[in-house]
């Protein structure tokens, strides 16, 4: 789950455009790592960059239209429960934690 989670924030950081050398060869890295193929990187890139276009487009609706389809409030769900844990990244070990 973690390899799975590390390899996804990868591929997102790939996907946004955000890749710096540095941060290129975490990836490199990781993929090592992880013993992933080129071909499963780019799959893992490709499905970041749908799951995002999903994620934008349902931040533009407005909850009541959200809540109408269990798939689309599942998916708005899990990128609230996905940006709670990146918060909680970017705080100070702890904060989030002692904060809420």
């Amino acid at each position: 789950m973690l390899e799975t989670r590390v390899a996804r924030e990868t591929a997102l950081a790939a996907a946004r455009d955000e890749v710096e050398a540095k941060e290129t060869q975490f990836i490199r890295d990781e993929a090592k790592r992880l013993h992933l193929s080129v071909e499963e990187i780019n799959a893992l890139i490709d499905q970041v960059i749908k799951d995002k276009e999903i994620e934008d487009n349902l931040k533009a609706l407005p909850l009541h239209v959200i809540a109408q389809r269990p798939a689309h409030a599942i998916e708005y769900f899990k990128t609230c429960i996905s940006e709670i844990r990146q918060l909680d990244m970017l705080m100070e070990q702890g904060k989030f934690e002692e904060t809420a």
